[in-house]
């Protein structure tokens, strides 16, 4: 079970661009659907207690837990569930607050304060999951935050996902609809006057794929796909691409202004349309 929203949850767009993975020993591995997820594990909907405001990270107890970018230390030993504790930090640009919890009590240096570089250890693995929580930065953030099941998740959360694959260098998921709006707007799906399911709905029917209105893993592909031939460089001479490129380009007396509008005539003018399902 997950929170119905979790799509409304802003993902973190800020902080350093090349994080380190913050385990020593594991290589990377965990859910992308870990966020947001119920608790207890497991959970139906009715019989959920709260939330997962972080993302679970797959390690064998004992292992290094080290900051994946450049830090202040705020606290260590801090105390979490089953016994073990918790690490909070803001990172140096000021810009975002971490939670990393699951460590052994009593495994965290003792220093409190900035200048940990990136790499710097912080613990040790508990168990066999790192928890990773990430918040907006400001004054009120001192500890983790409860995302009860009756309650909206908190002002400052964050979806830590994309930024676990930036440290994992793995693709980074369009999830939140904020980044599944830009997507839809670079491709010239028009992203006003209607809300987000019609929004996709759109882009599936242009895009040939059923129009169920939900961001599912082929709608997301199809558009990754759009998305990356529209950055291609095109030659002087190449064929003109299905979709209008980068400028100010006038239709019938009508300025389009985007990075680029589908053009459905054009589709199938040259044969790259697919039949609705």
């Amino acid at each position: 079970m997950r929170y119905e929203n979790f799509r409304d949850v802003e993902m973190v767009m800020v902080g350093d661009s090349n994080p380190r993975w913050p385990l020593l020993e594991s290589t990377p591995n965990f859910s992308q659907e870990s966020f947001a997820s119920g608790r207890p594990f497991g959970c139906k909907a009715q019989e959920c207690e709260r939330w997962n405001a972080g993302i679970d990270l797959v390690c064998l107890a004992g292992d290094t837990v080290l900051l994946p970018e450049a830090c202040t230390i705020e606290a260590v030993d801090e105390k979490w569930s089953n016994g073990t504790t918790a690490v909070f930090a803001t990172t140096a640009d000021g810009e975002l607050f971490f939670v990393f919890a699951g460590l052994t009590p009593g495994s965290s240096p003792r220093y409190v304060g900035p200048g940990s570089p990136k790499g710097t250890v912080i613990g040790h693995a508990n168990g066999t999951t790192l928890h990773f929580e990430a918040y907006i930065a400001n004054q009120f953030n001192v500890a983790n935050e409860v995302w009860y099941a009756s309650e909206p998740p908190p002002v400052s959360l964050l979806n830590p996902l994309n930024y676990i694959q930036r440290a994992a260098n793995q693709e980074q998921t369009i999830e939140s609809w904020t980044q599944i709006r830009d997507a839809l707007h670079r491709l010239g799906f028009p992203t006003s006057g209607s809300d987000e399911i019609q929004q996709i709905q759109r882009a599936q029917r242009f895009l040939g794929l059923p129009e169920t209105g939900e961001w599912d893993s082929e709608t997301e592909a199809r558009v990754r796909r759009s998305l990356k031939r529209l950055e291609e460089p095109t030659p002087s001479d190449a064929k003109p691409k299905n979709y209008l490129r980068y400028g100010l380009i006038s239709i019938g007396g009508l300025a389009v202004l985007g990075g680029g509008l589908w053009l459905y005539r054009e589709m199938q003018n040259n044969g790259e349309t697919h039949e609705r399902h």
